[in-house]
């Protein structure tokens, strides 16, 4: 079967499934991993993520010409929300622009004082705001910062010249004689831009943004001291499909995982011991490993679980309470194991189908200026992918999907000290 019961039951157009958010506002606070959310949302989450998968296969099934609204994630820190508010007036600001409170600058004494207790941050949104604050802003835009004075760097890779910088995790390069590298010097700082929104005032009389938009272009914000850019993907990046092959295991695979989900107590599973499974899962990818021999993964996680409460066994004075509560969890895992391991039977499914579209992607992106590299804790700089990419459809509702094993373990482990490395590092 082609499509199953449980997908086709409420299935409308490829709109109704993107809405994937962890907040489902009017705002791009935070994307949820696809394979996680089964564990944020249950049952719910498990069927949207069928319901998702579907539809995109549909779309990059063989020989198809249907195309997906797909962005480059960038991996620029730290994020900033800036343009023109409701009465015209520019600021800028962080995720903070979202609080209940929105927390808005509009000079560098309102920096200094919405953010006294970070100074790194102070300094970069200072300058941040010194480069944007003539830009023609036509709303509010969401972005990320990729350089500011001293961080740009000259790079010596496999015997070729680039200029480069490293906001975060990734090393992003240009060949030095690119004209994106030209441009780059003159700058003082580089964003890039992801998300725009139009400003509006609520009924309390405070700044708030609406109309959430992905994708947006960049193109037409000019400015003489901001080096600015989208995240859309280049103009020669070619189209998507899967071959047949692949259609097939996605296909098989996709039934499989939906299999495990009347199989399920999700009852048992939402709350505590989701979060217990996130967080196991997260430690495993920190070590380069991921859900492979189940089995074995699950009694793995029970020994976790386990060992972990005893660590907040140890913390208190009143132990009884601590020891009886471990006890109790012990004895559900062993009573719901089944459920645990359909559970991780699901997870895995939807990330080997997920790890198909990354590399569809991936390979459209061979061809960009752009660089991506990884910084070693020795020095060496390997090539890497992009950090993941965000699908939004035509109501703004978005989810990300990133190879976890290569982005995510890189994030958790690779130091963010950002001294400037040795001129001449070799590509593994």
């Amino acid at each position: 079967m082609e499509a199953t019961t449980m997908i086709n039951r409420s299935m409308k157009s490829f709109k109704d499934y993107f809405i994937l958010m962890e907040n489902a506002d009017a705002t791009n606070k935070h994307l949820t991993h696809l394979d996680e959310l089964v564990l944020k949302k249950g049952k719910e989450g498990a069927i949207k993520t069928l319901q998702y998968i579907s539809v995109l296969l549909d779309m990059l099934k063989s020989n198809t010409d249907r195309k997906i609204n797909m962005t480059v994630k960038i991996d620029g820190a730290p994020a900033i929300i800036c343009g023109r508010d409701s009465y015209g007036k520019f600021f800028i600001s962080t995720k903070s622009a979202f609080n209940a409170e929105p927390l808005l600058s509009y000079s560098v004494a309102d920096i200094k004082k919405n953010h006294g207790e970070a100074p790194g941050l102070i300094e970069k949104l200072i300058y941040a705001f010194n480069s944007l604050k003539g830009v023609n802003f036509d709303g509010v835009y969401q972005g990320d910062l990729l350089f500011w004075p001293g961080l740009v760097q000259k790079y010596v890779i496999s015997g070729k010249n680039y200029i480069g910088f490293r906001p975060n995790t990734i090393l992003y390069t240009f060949p030095e004689d690119s004209q994106e590298a030209k441009d780059i010097a003159k700058y003082q700082i580089g964003v890039a831009f992801h998300t725009k929104y139009d400003p509006s005032i609520d009924e309390e009389g405070k700044q708030r943004f609406v109309n959430k938009k992905f994708g947006v272009s960049a193109e037409h914000l000019k400015s003489k001291t901001a080096f600015i850019i989208d995240a859309l993907f280049e103009n020669k990046a070619g189209t998507i499909s899967l071959t047949e092959e692949e259609t097939n295991f996605v296909r098989r695979t996709l039934q499989n995982a939906e299999s495990h989900i009347n199989l399920i107590n999700f009852s048992f599973i939402d709350g505590k011991v989701a979060d217990l499974l996130n967080i196991f899962i997260n430690t495993k990818i920190k070590e380069g490993e991921f859900l492979t021999d189940l089995r074995y993964s699950l009694n793995e996680f029970v020994l976790w679980v386990g060992n972990r409460l005893d660590v907040e066994i140890e913390k208190v004075k009143r132990k009884e309470p601590k020891i009886a509560a471990k006890n109790e969890m012990m004895r559900l895992l062993e009573r719901h194991a089944d459920t645990v391991l359909h559970l991780m039977n699901f997870i895995r499914d939807v990330k080997q189908i997920k790890d198909i579209f990354i590399q569809k992607y991936n390979s459209i992106m061979q061809g960009a200026v752009m660089g991506t590299f990884l910084v070693m804790p020795n020095g060496d700089i390997k090539v890497t992918n992009p950090e993941g990419y965000v699908a939004f459809d035509q109501d703004q509702n978005g989810v990300k999907f990133i190879d976890r094993l290569e982005f995510s373990r890189a994030n958790f482990l690779l130091p963010k000290n950002w001294v400037k490395p040795e001129e001449s590092q070799p590509i593994e």
